[in-house]
């Protein structure tokens, strides 16, 4: 309501914010509030039961290597980085070698479950009850589950599937099932509804989770962590793949040795009978002919057969050694190393192609894991090896073609040697044949053996390039820990309570408060009158401010009157208009009862009704 005449010059729209006004809106819906956070709450009890749970392992490794990765931006420097490395082995560590190598050492060819109300249970570590395999085929096997149930202290009934026919078994007694023979052989625990399956290695490569990173920036200890259904399976699988993978690091270290000592030992048994037999004919042959010695020059010849010869067997253990880098080379993408047969005989340049390879293969491996396979940057980095591998391959030919046309001119030496010797008389001739053989047998054996002494040092000095720093302990909840979810479902729920008051606040078209009035218009607002608590009649026929004056709305409506006999107390005109947009707002009733007030104070009142079309006033 308002008086049509002059008014004081408005004031502006008020833009502050009242506080206290929000908080009693909000305080005034908490029933809101509560309701959605219980709402909340009983969605996260709900999800949490229907919802697996996830547990993750932690585990450290440190790589012992100096010079895990190099760096091939020039040629003549190599600058090592551990994240490179890290990643590359990240691979290793996940291949299917080393994940079967670690199952192998955990309990998995029976899983026992718990069968409960919504979800299953599986029960590793423990074992409620034993099962004895007889007979399996270590691929075809029924991978489905068993379903017992006991029925007394020595039987109990089996089903192939949870609704499946149940037959009766006597315990201790085999089993033909799933194309295998079992036992059960101690009795099924009364509490629980259990079941049972049998697995391979290869059924678990799925479970096999393992992700690894840098513990810490610039380090060479590397994180590893594994995600599983079962705390206690994440735990051991963890560890059995942290162990597996160093005695996998230093097997694959220790081939190339194992290689050359296998070689050399098949040379040994060789040359032992040759050395043997060389042995005997010659003592034979001085015995029967009374022949001592030689003279000089034949036995200058016989030292230069007895050098060539041994530089033949330092060539077939260098071609060995080509042979084996060749192999690696053409492997898809595992990294080169040279073999310790060919130290001093690999150039420079080889040894840097080698390098800038493994390189490539590194970061290969390390974009890979965000990148895929036949994206154009993995495509462009297997151009640059097929490059690298390439020269590589022209240098291992040169080194071959060495190789052979060494051997080829030391045969020819000792050939030139045998033929010079053509000369001699013939039993001079033979002792020489003789005596070389022997002391080439001799000086063979002799080389061979340092060679396989060598190769053994060497092997028993490897070591592995990864120590374990921390073995994983135990495995905490990640996705379904209850406290998290039920503090995250509160403050949802608050937030969805205060976003539904404020959303509703704000459709709203109704104005509740004199302050919103202020805020959004310039209006002078003269009073509030306050709702009357108790029944009005349709036709508002009560003067409540006559026959309740000591109300809350009779006090309100008189300060509308104090109010507006302030304002028009020096105006000619003092007509009242009260008016709002639609019939049914208390027109009728605030005119009657602010006539009333007027009345009390001797002021004459005029009351006219406007309302032409559904007027009310005249039932007053």
């Amino acid at each position: 309501m308002s008086a049509p005449e002059n008014m004081p010059n408005p004031k502006s729209i008020r833009q502050d914010i009242d506080f206290y006004k929000i908080f009693k809106v909000f305080f005034s819906r908490w029933y809101w509030i509560a309701g959605c956070i219980i709402i909340a709450l009983i969605i996260a009890k709900i999800n949490l039961i229907y919802t697996v749970p996830s547990y993750q392992s932690f585990g450290q490794l440190k790589l012992q290597e100096s010079n895990p990765t190099v760096n091939t931006m020039a040629a003549s420097t190599q600058v090592y980085n551990y994240t490179d490395k890290i990643q590359a082995e990240g691979f290793v560590i996940r291949s299917n070698s080393v994940i079967l190598d670690a199952i192998e050492s955990l309990d998995y060819k029976i899983s026992y479950y718990l069968q409960g109300t919504i979800r299953k249970s599986e029960l590793y570590p423990s074992r409620p009850f034993e099962i004895e395999i007889v007979k399996q085929d270590s691929i075809n096997f029924a991978r489905n589950e068993y379903f017992v149930e006991p029925i007394d202290a020595t039987k109990f009934s089996l089903a192939t599937s949870e609704k499946g026919t149940k037959k009766t078994y006597n315990y201790g007694s085999e089993i033909n099932l799933g194309d295998m023979i079992f036992k059960i052989n101690t009795p099924i625990p009364d509490a629980g509804n259990y079941s049972f399956k049998f697995n391979s290695k290869e059924d678990f490569l799925g479970r096999a989770n393992v992700s690894t990173n840098e513990a810490a920036k610039y380090t060479n200890v590397m994180s590893l962590t594994f995600t599983d259904n079962n705390p206690g399976f994440a735990t051991d699988m963890l560890n059995a793949v942290m162990k597996s993978y160093i005695a996998h690091d230093i097997t694959e270290k220790r081939r190339s040795a194992r290689q050359t000592v296998a070689f050399i030992d098949q040379q040994l048994g060789f040359s032992n009978k040759k050395a043997d037999t060389a042995g005997a004919n010659f003592a034979d042959y001085k015995v029967r002919n009374k022949i001592v010695d030689l003279n000089s020059s034949s036995q200058a010849n016989v030292s230069k057969i007895n050098g060539f010869e041994t530089q033949k067997t330092e060539l077939n253990l260098e071609m060995l050694g080509i042979k084996q880098l060749e192999e690696q080379l053409n492997s898809n993408r595992d990294k080169i190393t040279i073999n310790l047969n060919l130290e001093g005989a690999v150039s420079a340049s080889l040894g840097t192609l080698i390098g800038q390879v493994n390189g490539l293969i590194a970061e290969r491996q390390k974009k890979l894991i965000d990148l895929k396979q036949n994206s154009l940057p993995i495509q462009e980095l297997d151009e640059q090896i097929l490059s690298l591998k390439t020269a590589v391959r022209t240098n291992i030919n040169s080194l071959k073609e060495r190789n052979q046309k060494t051997v080829k001119f030391v045969n020819d030496q000792i050939a030139a040697i045998n033929q010079n010797q053509g000369t001699l008389p013939s039993k001079e001739k033979d002792f020489v044949r003789y005596q070389s053989n022997f002391e080439v047998s001799n000086k063979v054996l002799t080389y061979l053996s340092e060679r396989k002494l060598e190769s053994e040092l060497n092997e028993a000095a490897i070591v592995p390039g990864a120590a374990i720093v921390n073995l994983a302990s135990y495995a905490s909840p990640i996705t379904s820990n209850p406290n998290s979810v039920y503090s995250f479902a509160a403050m949802m729920g608050f937030s969805v309570g205060i976003g539904l008051i404020l959303l509703v606040r704000f459709l709203n078209p109704y104005i509740y408060d004199k302050e919103t009035v202020e805020s959004l218009t310039n209006t002078p607002i003269i009073g509030v009158i306050r709702k009357f608590p108790d029944f009005i009649d349709k036709d508002s026929r009560q003067a409540l401010s006559l026959t309740k004056p000591k109300s809350v709305f009779a006090e309100s409506v008189r300060s509308v009157r104090t109010n507006l006999s302030f304002l028009a107390a020096n105006k000619k005109s003092k007509t009242i208009c009260i008016t709002s947009e639609v019939s049914g707002e208390g027109k009728s009733f605030v005119t009657v009862n602010l006539a009333s007030t007027l009345a009390l104070i001797d002021k004459k009142v005029i009351l006219i009704a406007a309302d032409l079309r559904k007027s009310k006033l005249h039932r007053a």
